[in-house]
Order: structure tokens, then sequence, then C-alpha cells
């Protein structure tokens, strides 16, 4: 049974004659990605996949303990007035 190599392992840069500088050159700009706009902030880097979610998270904890600040301050502006 023959099996080529490449059915089990992902190719390699070296292995790609043609495309080699092309590759190392898209991998280089896509590792060294940083945020230069306020929206580059949700999108997230090519190396980072988690910090787009870390971002998002971090927006709704926000928005949920500044909802429940100002909820409490109501309830107690209202009740004290009644």
């Amino acid at each position: 049974m023959f099996l080529h190599p490449h059915i089990f392992e992902a190719p390699r840069v070296n292995d790609l004659s043609l495309f080699r500088c092309r590759l190392c050159l898209l991998q280089h700009r896509l590792s060294s990605f940083r945020p230069e706009h306020w929206g580059d902030l949700f999108r997230g880097g090519y190396m980072e996949p988690l910090w787009p979610g870390v971002v998002w998270f971090m927006i709704i904890i926000v928005l949920l303990v500044l909802s429940s600040i100002i909820a409490t301050v109501l309830v107690n502006v209202l009740l004290r007035d009644g």
C-alpha cells in the first residue's frame, strides 16, 4: 500500500518551491499584525484568535456592571422619594 506523506501531515513552506518567498512574507505579516484602528480590536489578528472574544467579554461585563449600578441608584432614589 502506497501512502503519500502529505496525506498525514500538513505541507511545510520548504516543500513549496514556487511560492516559498510569498508564503514566508504572508506568514510574517499575519504573525506581526497589530491593530491600527479601533475596529481592528474587535476583529483580532491571525495569530491571536481569542482576542476578539476577550474584548467582547470585557465589554459585556462592563455593560452589565454599569447597568446594575444605574439600576441600584434608580431603585434607591425612587424608594426614598416615596
